[in-house]
């Protein structure tokens, strides 16, 4: 490859033989990377200019196109930057919550790759020349032409940068899909594709201004995110059950085009700095999604002690730049299993564990908590404080100002086994499929009371008179407290009994009288009025 050494020398006049012999030499310069797959050269036509002394500038970049090749570009990477934020391009996806530009970075690209080494060649040179700046830009990019054609300066780009971002975690709302399906831990490589087809140059024409001179021709705008995986493996939360995932799918495609627009119908398709500087963003591109698809297939298997069960999660979206999450379904002979695990959540269990502290402070009441102690004027009620054992030792690990600290069955269990002291076998985590209960079994041993109390007889020793004594009794209360905990996650079900007469006109001719009862609570009286709109 030629440099610009030989234009420098020849700034000089020269005659006629010598600057036609200059302009059949002179060749167009193309610049490929090694790895490039690009081999279309161009052919540039021989172009005889005037016959008589001349100097020899043509591959020479004049100061005023250096500012006007600085001026535009950088207008092009703020342009760049403000797609990064529009529309489709800045929509989060589902699952990795990342942007298409978030993946492919645009603007990131387009600084390193073309307008740094551009800014850093025009500062570091003096007399720069469009040999020496291909040469440049062959470094960074796959692909470059660059010199003068005709009345412009042009280089024709072509680059593609891949971005990898490794480990992404993916995200599901519970509450986004009718089986509260949510990811614990998961992980993908998520794929951000930027390709860039386009020419910059400034024209040589006279009495243009600058923002008129500098143009962009663009053939390829594209951005693009896909992840691919057949191997994921993950934690799932279905319901209130953790799931494992393994050998799951998942395919996702984001493909954007961004289309500049010729707003004036230039012949040539320049798009100036002017139209640049001048125009919003939404005016001068219009995006075109050319694949925007989620599609997953999951085995899942729940397992809870002696339970397990395997199926397969499916997971569809026909348009990922909605905002939506995608369709959830659940395939298999267990998907009916699998509803139940719907019927609770870990603020409603951590609710029922409250009341069964609630039963076991209830138990100080009991005749024989409140029988004294021998020795003391105090009784066993005192000292032996199941419910608020129970609430320090266990509940207190189970939330944190009332929000549950544990987002699944499994993971209470190993709660429990922290709080007790104990394995997660000794909390003998267990789901019967037949009767719809979870269960725990829960024992710890707590120290109820280390106290001094004065000695008492409390006996009655008259007529013989008061028997005077002194002494300190000490009181050392230890216990365990051992308990199967069980919870039904069947559905509830709405049960009516007795005689029912409905109006033939759905009108009460009187007032209706009902009983209603919740599990075995006490019946509650409902009366609905005749007169009730």
């Amino acid at each position: 490859m030629s440099g610009g050494s030989n234009h420098r020398n020849a700034r000089k006049y020269l005659p006629l033989v010598a600057s036609i012999k200059h302009a059949l030499s002179k060749s167009t310069h193309w610049f490929k990377s090694p790895d490039s797959n690009k081999s279309d050269i161009p052919n540039r036509k021989v172009k005889f200019e005037t016959l008589e002394p001349r100097l020899l500038l043509n591959a020479d970049i004049s100061p005023a196109a250096q500012a006007g090749l600085l001026q535009g570009l950088e207008s092009v990477h703020e342009i760049t930057k403000e797609l990064e934020s529009f529309e489709e391009l800045a929509q989060k996806l589902p699952l990795v919550d990342l942007s298409v530009a978030d993946g492919a970075t645009p603007a990131t690209v387009f600084k390193a790759n073309i307008l740094d080494p551009v800014k850093n060649y025009f500062t570091a040179d003096a007399t720069p020349t469009t040999d020496e700046l291909v040469a440049v830009l062959g470094g960074t990019l796959d692909g470059i032409i660059g010199d003068i054609f005709g009345d412009e300066i042009r280089f024709d780009v072509q680059h593609q940068a891949v971005n990898n971002h490794a480990a992404v975690p993916l995200s599901l709302d519970a509450g986004g899909n009718d089986w509260q399906l949510s990811f614990e831990s998961a992980a993908v490589d998520y794929n951000g594709t930027f390709d860039l087809d386009f020419s910059f140059g400034y024209d040589l024409r006279p009495n243009l201004s600058s923002t008129e001179a500098f143009f962009i021709r663009v053939n390829d705008f594209g951005l693009s995110a896909d992840v691919h995986t057949s191997t994921l493996a993950a934690q799932m939360n279905l319901g209130f059950v953790q799931a494992s995932v393994a050998g799951g799918v998942l395919d996702l495609d984001a493909d954007v085009d961004v289309l500049f627009n010729n707003a004036d119908g230039d012949a040539r398709g320049n798009i100036t700095l002017e139209e640049l500087q001048g125009t919003s963003v939404g005016s001068l591109v219009t995006l075109q999604s050319a694949a925007a698809t989620l599609t997953g297939s999951l085995p899942v298997t729940v397992e809870l002690g002696s339970y397990s069960r395997s199926t397969t999660v499916n997971l569809d979206q026909n348009y990922v730049f909605n905002g939506d999450q995608p369709a959830v379904a659940v395939q298999g002979a267990a998907a009916n299993e699998f509803k139940d695990f719907l019927h609770a959540s870990s603020e409603t269990v951590l609710g029922a564990l409250a009341e069964v502290g609630g039963w076991l402070n209830s138990l100080s009441q009991s005749s024989i908590l409140q029988e004294g102690i021998t020795f003391t004027d105090i009784n066993f009620q005192e000292v032996l404080n199941f419910g608020e054992a129970f609430s320090d030792q266990v509940l207190s690990l189970l939330h944190n100002e009332g929000a549950p600290t544990f987002t699944s069955a499994q993971d209470l269990a190993q709660k429990l086994a922290d709080a007790a002291g104990k394995t997660l076998q000794d909390i003998s985590l267990d789901y019967n499929a037949f009767s719809k209960r979870l269960s725990y079994n829960l024992s710890f041993d707590h120290t109820f009371a280390q106290q001094t109390q004065p000695l008492s007889f409390g006996m009655d020793l008259s007529p013989l008179g008061d028997l005077q004594t002194t002494g300190q009794v000490s009181i050392d209360a230890q216990g365990q407290v051992s308990m199967t905990v069980a919870f039904d996650l069947a559905a509830f079900k709405a049960i009516l009994t007795g005689a029912l007469g409905l109006p033939a006109n759905g009108v009460l001719s009187a007032d209706a009288h009902f009983e209603l009862l919740i599990n075995n609570a006490a019946a509650a009286a409902v009366t609905v009025a005749s007169t009730a709109a």
